[in-house]
């Protein structure tokens, strides 16, 4: 059986695992920095009004922090624009909507009211075009807003695939022994995703209803 997706799952892996390891190396560094801390905390308060002892790592982690803030508030900033512009997308098409609204409303409700002229103007020929065409326009506007959408669904639900075989591939890179290269994780996948189908089967022959028979 292949583990096949969308995702490049190797390469994920060899991410990951990488990943986890740099988080590992970060967690001893700030454990260290935690005990040296209170190291100065506690030289600071045996040694009064000295001066504070310089902390090794205490500079970078501050700015480490500040980064993170700082990539916090973009990100945030970010979202907000796009998000307002989302909204001013959707006014706006509310706007063009309601104005071609109006016009079919003012020309189809002339004509409800019978003209006591037998023949038809050019400008009232004119008008007609120009409807027609208007017609069209906001017919195949709206035809691009609802392909639009189409394809936004569709990539969202793509990327929410995408995201769920990144969330498994990385709960199994944290749950499998630190000894295991990328091959051995892709086979417990593989595992994995054929004890999922057969679960799935299994529970789904539960709800099949057999045929009662005639007595």
């Amino acid at each position: 059986m292949t583990y096949t997706t969308p995702v490049d799952v190797p390469a994920l892996i060899k991410d990951f695992q990488k990943i986890v390891v740099e988080l590992k190396e970060s967690e001893k560094i700030n454990q260290s920095l935690t005990y040296a801390h209170r190291v100065a905390e506690v030289i600071q308060r045996r040694g009064g009004d000295a001066a504070l002892r310089h902390v090794p790592g205490q500079d970078s982690e501050t700015e480490h922090k500040e980064n993170r803030n700082r990539q916090l508030r973009d990100l945030d900033s970010e979202n907000r624009q796009l998000r307002q512009l989302y909204e001013d997308s959707q006014w706006t098409l509310h706007l063009v909507m309601e104005v071609h609204r109006r016009q079919l409303e003012a020309h189809f409700g002339r004509n409800n009211n019978p003209s006591t002229s037998p023949t038809i103007s050019d400008s009232e020929n004119g008008n007609r075009d120009k409807l027609y065409k208007n017609a069209a326009i906001m017919a195949r506007d709206v035809n691009q807003v609802f392909e639009h959408e189409q394809q936004m669904n569709e990539a969202f639900a793509e990327r929410i695939k995408e995201l769920e075989i990144e969330n498994e591939v990385l709960r199994c890179v944290l749950e499998s022994p630190s000894e295991w290269d990328a091959d051995a994780i892709v086979e417990q996948l593989e595992q994995l995703d054929a004890d999922t189908l057969v679960e799935r089967t299994e529970h789904a022959d539960t709800f099949v209803e057999r045929p009662e028979q005639s007595s």
